[in-house]
C-alpha cells in the first residue's frame, strides 16, 4: 500500500523524547515540535487524548526544523 503523504514527510526525522508537563496538550506539543497530533499518537501508541504528567513521548523533528517553539 502507498505511504501516507504526511507520514512520508516525517520518515527522515530526528527522534527526540519529551516529558509531559502539567498543562500540556497534544496540540501544544505537536505545534512546538512542528508535527501533528495524529503522528505523535501513532509514534507513542496513544488512543484518545490522555497523557500523564511525566510520561515520555517520542517526537520526531526535521533535522532542519531549527529552534523549537515555546510551548
Amino acid at each position: 500500500p502507498p505511504i501516507d503523504p504526511e507520514l512520508r514527510l516525517h520518515l527522515k526525522r530526528k527522534r527526540v523524547y519529551y516529558r509531559v508537563k502539567k498543562g500540556d496538550t497534544l496540540i501544544r506539543i505537536a505545534k512546538r515540535f512542528g508535527t501533528s497530533v495524529r503522528l505523535i499518537k501513532k509514534w507513542n501508541h496513544i488512543i484518545g487524548d490522555i497523557m500523564r504528567v511525566g510520561q515520555r513521548l517520542l517526537v520526531k523533528i526535521s533535522y532542519n526544523y531549527g529552534t523549537l517553539k515555546n510551548p
